[in-house]
């Protein structure tokens, strides 16, 4: 059995990059006020996604 990270000393710090800039953004009025209000959980969901698919990418190696 391996242990380790695998892999996920990367993504979460460029995750919280990204939502920091979706952020900055919208409260530079470059992206509509509502828009983290209503596309947050759709971020959340695609880094589920994300490290389910780097577990499973990971175990196949």
């Amino acid at each position: 059995m391996r242990t380790g990270r695998s892999g996920r000393g990367l993504f979460v710090p460029v995750f919280l990059i990204l939502v920091g800039g979706v952020f900055l953004l919208q409260n530079r009025g470059l992206l509509p006020h509502h828009f983290a209000h209503e596309w947050w959980p759709v971020l959340l969901l695609i880094a589920g996604a994300v490290l389910l698919l780097r577990r499973l990418a990971f175990r196949r190696h």
